[in-house]
């Protein structure tokens, strides 16, 4: 399992809330993060911030992720 700081943790869950969402993954992440590349960021598998990652956790949660 990758590291709970790098984006390949989250990657699964966050690709199933945008499913759930309906929106376009450029949409989803200019709409909850502030940056239409967010999604393709994060499957290159950076190291995201505990601020990104509270973040992230709240997207998800939204979605029942």
């Amino acid at each position: 399992m990758p590291d709970e700081k790098t984006s390949l943790a989250y990657i699964d869950r966050l690709t199933k809330a945008v499913t759930a969402s309906g929106m376009t993954q450029t949409f989803f992440g200019m709409f909850h993060f502030k940056d239409p590349n967010f999604l393709s960021r994060a499957r290159r598998g950076v190291r995201w911030q505990k601020k990104t990652i509270e973040q992230v956790n709240k997207v998800l949660g939204e979605y029942g992720q």
